[in-house]
């Protein structure tokens, strides 16, 4: 058996803190402080590692069950006269147990995402595991709430916070021979390379400041890999924990009105933020707003708000990462005409664009992607025959939806019988 390494966990994230001066104020939680919390009866490590003497993993799953219901997920340890508590997670991921810790977690027995001050520092479970190397407890958190892969956690009793793909992207793990699984898997459950931190940092910038070239390689490999597989690519990026909670409020707030409130609502009012919701991706409001808009005998789903934005128009230039193809997808569906053009004015002559080029504004790679393949041209300009689409994603920097306009036009000329555009 391993010893938890107490020293460690109580400065394990400050030695990881990016070479930055400030990570920005977003809170994914407040910090537990579990010296501070009233529990029936101390737990020793002694009692956990009596449940491991049982002879099957069921006895010992049963046994962490009812320790937790019974006295909660705190260890108590001593360390030279002074007494902390480690969250039992922290415990078992630094005692060799990461399956155990891993079943916790998928049964719902403990919080996932744990971050607490031990000692004279911070201890938070991503950073240990990801320090152990303990790849099957961390797809567990993932998978449990994949929202806090785009929030910035607590690294240190100051409250000075990061994303966790940020903290990656510095160079403090890249020699490690699990780096790129690790990579790998946050971005597979949809940790977003781009997000900007509060001082405008993001993941890419961080490894690009810490000169983590690996980072920067294995990162766009894995974007590669997904803008040429269907794979994950008409799924949206997760929102984070404050998105979500303002999504879920704003969800609230309308399902407490009263059916006769909500027919009363100013259709045009409703239309406007229906229209708000899809672009910020809040998809659960902008469904129930949809149900009472689709009820009034004016509702047209191509109409634009006030505002001059379509339903589509807003999913072009939506907030998520990649865009928010998921309502788009669900507007297509409904009846909304992604084949329209938009006339627009540049220096007083019009011109026709579809809706493909309004998403290279925000490189909304998954939005293009969904309207290829509903039959939006990608080739060339509505207005000029002569001049390609993907010239233009590249002129405006979308390099991601260049690469899906690449593909798309690769898949297009071999079904033809043409030579690839390689």
């Amino acid at each position: 058996m391993k010893k938890p390494r107490i020293a460690l966990a109580a400065t394990l994230i400050v030695s990881m803190l990016l070479p930055m001066t400030s990570f920005g104020q977003e809170s994914r939680a407040e910090l537990v402080s579990p010296m501070n919390i009233a529990i029936q009866k101390n737990v020793s490590s002694l009692m956990v590692e009596r449940i491991f003497q049982e002879q099957s993993e069921k006895e010992i799953f049963l046994g962490l069950d009812g320790l937790i219901k019974n006295f909660g997920p705190w260890i108590t340890l001593e360390d030279n006269g002074e007494v902390h508590r480690m969250y039992i997670t922290s415990y078992l991921l630094q005692t060799g147990r990461e399956e155990a810790a891993a079943w916790l977690v998928n049964n719902g027995l403990v919080e996932s995402w744990m971050t607490y001050s031990f000692g004279n520092g911070v201890a938070n479970d991503f950073v240990i595991a990801v320090s152990t190397g303990s790849l099957t407890f961390l797809e567990a958190i993932f998978e449990d709430a994949p929202e806090f892969l785009n929030t910035p956690i607590i690294v240190n009793l100051e409250g000075q916070k990061a994303l966790p793909l940020a903290i990656i992207a510095s160079d403090s793990f890249s020699e490690r021979s699990d780096y790129e699984n690790i990579i790998f898997l946050m971005l597979k459950h949809g940790a977003n390379p781009h997000k900007k931190m509060d001082t405008g940092l993001s993941p890419m910038i961080v490894a690009s400041s810490s000169n983590n070239t690996d980072f920067i390689s294995i990162t766009q490999t894995f974007l590669d890999g997904q803008l040429s597989s269907p794979k994950g690519m008409f799924e949206n990026t997760p929102l984070s924990s404050e998105e979500r909670l303002e999504m879920q409020a704003i969800a609230d707030a309308w399902i407490e009105k009263s059916g006769k409130e909500r027919q009363q609502y100013n259709y045009s009012k409703l239309y406007n933020l229906w229209v708000q919701m899809i672009m910020k991706g809040y998809n659960i409001p902008a469904d129930l707003m949809f149900d009472e808009l689709s009820s009034r005998s004016q509702f047209d789903i191509n109409q634009k708000s006030k505002g001059g934005v379509s339903p589509l128009m807003a999913v072009a230039l939506s907030s998520p990462y990649g865009g928010n193809v998921e309502y788009g997808k669900l507007l297509i569906e409904r009846g909304a005409d992604p084949k329209s053009l938009l006339e627009i004015d540049m220096e007083g002559d019009k011109i026709n664009v579809n809706l493909i080029q309004l998403a290279l504004r925000k490189d909304n790679y998954k939005v293009v992607a969904l309207f290829i393949v509903n039959n939006v041209g990608f080739a060339t300009l509505p207005d000029n025959e002569n001049s390609l689409i993907l010239a233009q994603a590249i002129e405006q920097k979308a390099y991601k939806s260049a690469s899906v306009i690449k593909e798309a036009l690769n898949d297009y000329l071999k079904r033809s019988g043409i030579a690839d555009t390689e």
